[in-house]
């Protein structure tokens, strides 16, 4: 039995569940411009002092939810929870998220 991450139901042994899975990564188009020693020496000062996992996840990360079939038509419906507080509301899905 899987709980789902949306609402923390329990999804049912043989009910659908749906695996979301996220892939964050910067934008490497960004505009590179020249920069002086000493902003080179503080760039590198900052690397040096920062934690690797901290570093990676800055330009690259990864998630996975599992979700109930409702939880499932809220995110399609509205992936990044734009607009009002419960963005669910609206379309008469509204109800507990974790």
């Amino acid at each position: 039995m899987e709980i789902c991450d949306g609402c923390g139901t329990h999804i049912q042994s043989g009910e659908t569940r749906y695996i979301v899975h996220m892939t964050i990564t910067a934008d490497d188009a960004q505009t590179v411009s020249p920069v002086t020693d000493e902003e080179m020496e503080e760039i590198i000062a900052r690397f040096e002092s920062a934690n690797s996992i901290d570093l990676e996840q800055q330009v690259y990360s990864e998630r996975s939810f599992i979700l109930c079939a409702r939880c499932k038509q809220r995110f399609m419906q509205n992936p990044l929870g734009k607009g009002s507080r419960d963005p669910f509301e609206e379309d008469g899905l509204s109800g507990p998220l974790h």
